[in-house]
């Protein structure tokens, strides 16, 4: 009863931040952020508790800019990484926030503990998590019908990610060393598995009605499936009892030939008269 009421609570709010309209209760975690970008300017809530990659998908939905090229200036100056905490940076109402965004090639690293491979693939994965995260809690409280355009954004963001993430996967591969790299390697193999079936999933919802393939229920496959094994077994047996006429007609049509053999033997056996020939071979 707890969680369900937890639940509700942030279901709640994750609708009030993405409709633009947050409660008394999610005003203290909650701040709009004044988003300057290529000269315009725009009006953008962000979530002191939830996860950079949240505040980056808002920007998308405003901008268009893939949150892989984005490069968001907090103050004009400090650039905020992918996997920023944002309830430590003290932002208030109406702070200003630069957007530029990165050519190819170019997109900014996360934050991680040491320069090495695993923890920079490490906190690759994490970030990768996170911006799939917050997609499926977009999808919980938007409404898909109300803009045309939104199925088409989400959906090529969704590819994006998804080329993004077996792109990383390869990365993963190339993990080499002692027992704890190959430990780490398997944690990073099957999370980033994790994460492309859930992105195949959401592809797959936001994809047109006319595009998706219709997967019967497991009940109705059933159905099929006895109605087609009855359809044989009638078949078949049609078939043993057409086999069984065929045999019958034949033995009848040798019957008949064997009738008509014994007559002609009997006739050539009589004489002229009408008298039985003797046979030869008796005494």
């Amino acid at each position: 009863l707890v969680k369900s009421f937890a639940m509700k609570a942030f279901f709640q709010q994750a609708k009030e931040l993405m409709e633009g309209k947050p409660s008394k209760q999610s005003r203290q975690t909650v701040v709009y952020t004044v988003l300057w970008y290529e000269k315009s300017k725009h009006r953008v809530f962000l979530d002191l508790g939830a996860t950079m990659a949240s505040f980056q998908l808002s920007i998308f939905l405003v901008t268009g800019v893939l949150p892989a090229r984005q490069k968001i200036l907090l103050h004009s100056s400090t650039p905020l990484e992918p996997n920023a905490d944002l309830s430590k940076l003290c932002l208030q109402d109406g702070v200003e926030v630069t957007l530029e965004q990165l050519p190819w090639g170019q997109e900014v690293e996360p934050a991680s503990l040491t320069k090495h491979l695993v923890d920079r693939i490490g906190s690759k994965c994490i970030v990768m998590e996170e911006q799939v995260n917050a997609l499926e809690a977009l999808l919980l409280v938007k409404r898909l019908d109300v803009d045309a355009e939104l199925p088409k954004k989400l959906s090529s963001l969704s590819a994006f990610m998804h080329d993004a993430a077996q792109k990383l996967l390869l990365k993963v591969d190339e993990i080499e060393g002692e027992e704890p790299h190959r430990q780490a390697r398997k944690m990073f193999v099957h999370k980033m598995n994790s994460v492309l079936d859930r992105l195949e999933r959401l592809s797959h919802r936001l994809m047109p009605a006319e595009k998706q393939i219709t997967i019967p229920h497991p009940t109705a496959v059933q159905k099929v499936g006895e109605k087609l094994a009855a359809e044989g077994r009638d078949e078949e047996m049609k078939r043993n009892e057409g086999m069984q006429v065929d045999e019958g007609e034949e033995e009848k049509e040798q019957g008949v030939e064997g009738q008509e053999e014994t007559q002609v033997y009997s006739v050539e056996a009589k004489g002229s008269h009408g008298q039985d020939v003797p046979d030869k071979g008796c005494t």
